[in-house]
């Protein structure tokens, strides 16, 4: 295997969230981490058994090696040193080296990197302050991580906000009330497992979600009534909430699906702007090709790529749109004329070349592939070199037809 197809898959499976590699990675990952922080907690607080130390030593370990793995493959992966090297070889040996290792020293030097490199040393060491860093690190390191994905979760779920508070305003109000009653009734009544409000309020909480333990039970008639009263509360409020929390993270999901939101920290990537037969076509063969190159797809038209492909629903013409994918660090852009609202071919080719002058306005360094459906306009626009590449069907037929004459 090729170290250009190694890069990709690793790239996919630490940036890409619609990648099989990514969307296996990533659980394994975070249960890790996450349990090696658990155990160092428990140790921390010497609140570990002696039965699940050894459990602990190998999760501990397994998580630097999996934090290890990720860090070193992501030091490889910000930037090309072979390339970077020869690039600069001109100038002497020893100024290519230190210029090629300036990108990744940058990397080295970014805070997330830094957490990720002092989450590889275990927890389980003998210093007690490593071991207290080393957890701080591994939790801020998840954190960081799926920064982007809890804030967009928290976003659409405050959709939702003033009804959530709205609720939780009239089962707290309630239920305090109540728990003053059942507390003033049974402690009256002389139960013997209530011997303060917070015997009530254990008593209310786990009769409010069901559960049900059995181990406090009202002894009086009222204080029975009241328990029943708090059941009905409990599941009206949480049924409710769940209905509210649920709404929000199904828009999210479907957002995600439909190309709404992008995840990926996206690099060195082609899009593709503009769905037609032409960039289906592409999609169709490089979704066979084993090397394929990190490809974004922006179309007003709802799409569902398979292969790892990544898709952005919107208007291609609009700033905003290619900045979302990341157009300032993609390689290429191969700008297609997609059908918009009945145009005619005068006006969808005028927003393909609309787009052209935004995406080079947003990447000088960009090449830019553009489609056109009129020889004319190509003709005008290619002496304006809007683009590193014009093309236009009909004279591509046309040179075809020509070669038999």
């Amino acid at each position: 295997m090729r170290l250009k197809t190694i890069k990709r898959f690793l790239f996919r499976m630490f940036e890409v969230p619609s990648s099989t590699a990514y969307k296996t990675y990533q659980p394994i990952s975070i249960f890790v981490v996450s349990m090696s922080i658990i155990f160092g907690v428990l140790e921390e607080f010497h609140s570990l058994h002696k039965d699940l130390y050894a459990i602990a030593i190998i999760l501990d370990y397994t998580a630097s090696i999996v934090i290890a793995f990720e860090y070193f493959s992501k030091l490889w992966l910000s930037s090309n040193f072979t390339k970077d090297f020869a690039k600069y070889k001109d100038e002497g040996i020893f100024i290519a080296f230190l210029k090629a290792l300036k990108p990744k020293l940058l990397w080295m030097s970014k805070p997330s990197s830094i957490i990720d490199f002092i989450s590889i040393f275990p927890i389980f060491h003998p210093l007690r302050l490593v071991r207290i860093v080393v957890l701080t690190a591994r939790f801020f390191k998840i954190s960081i991580q799926y920064k982007d994905l809890y804030k967009t979760l928290f976003t659409h779920i405050t959709d939702v906000i003033n009804e959530i508070l709205g609720i939780l305003v009239f089962v707290f109000i309630s239920l305090t009330s109540l728990i003053i009653i059942l507390f003033s009734v049974e402690k009256n009544a002389h139960n013997p497992h209530i011997h303060n409000l917070f015997d009530a309020f254990y008593l209310a909480m786990i009769t409010a979600t069901t559960v049900g333990y059995g181990d406090i039970t009202p002894i009086t008639t009222t204080g029975r009534i009241i328990a029943i009263l708090i059941a009905l509360i409990g599941w009206f409020s949480f049924s409710i909430i769940t209905a509210f929390v649920s709404s929000g993270l199904i828009r999210y999901i479907n957002l995600l699906k439909t190309g709404g939101i992008i995840v990926a920290d996206l690099k060195d990537h082609v899009i593709i702007a503009g769905w037609t037969e032409t960039s289906s076509y592409m999609i169709e063969k490089l979704k066979h090709k084993k090397d394929k190159p990190l490809v974004v797809v922006i179309s007003n038209q709802d799409l569902n790529l398979e292969g790892g492909f990544i898709y952005k629903k919107g208007d291609f013409v609009k700033e905003q749109v290619l900045k979302d994918v990341k157009i300032e660090l993609a390689k290429q852009i191969n700008i297609f004329p997609e059908l918009f609202h009945d145009l005619d071919p005068e006006s969808i080719d005028a927003r393909s070349i609309l787009t052209a002058v935004v995406a080079r306005g947003l990447n000088k360094d960009i090449k830019i592939n553009l489609q056109l459906l009129k020889i004319e306009n190509a003709k005008t626009f290619r002496r304006r070199n809007i683009a590193d590449n014009i093309i236009v069907s009909g004279e591509i037929l046309g040179d075809i037809f020509l070669k038999d004459l």
